[in-house]
């Protein structure tokens, strides 16, 4: 994500992430407590096609009427703008611990 700021994550950078080992099977209500807000996560969304894809992204509202979440991008910019996103597209929650540069990443090769 590289919103050319000081919160982005440039090209080529990694992630480490903790598994919250969240049943997001069961409702949202029973998981409430334990799904991280305005924290920065990864998410693992299957899209229509089955394919899963990590998307980078802040959890801002939780609505459990209707199971989902509101994500937000960490710029505030129109383009990177907040959507709802369905629970059951999302397979898993991963906290973000740190983000790792390119460089460390090729030293650690």
């Amino acid at each position: 994500m590289s919103c050319n700021d000081k919160r982005s994550i440039p090209d080529g950078c990694g992630i480490m992430v903790y598994d919250l080992e969240i049943d997001l099977k069961r409702p949202l209500i029973d998981n409430i407590g334990e799904i991280p807000l305005r924290e920065p996560v990864a998410l693992e969304i299957r899209n229509k096609q089955g394919q899963v894809n990590c998307l980078v992204k802040t959890i801002t509202l939780l609505d459990a009427v209707y199971e989902r979440f509101r994500l937000t991008a960490y710029n505030p910019a129109p383009e990177y703008g907040s959507r709802w996103i369905p629970i059951n597209c999302i397979e898993k929650i991963y906290k973000v611990l740190q983000v790792i540069s390119n460089e460390e990443l090729m030293e650690n090769s």
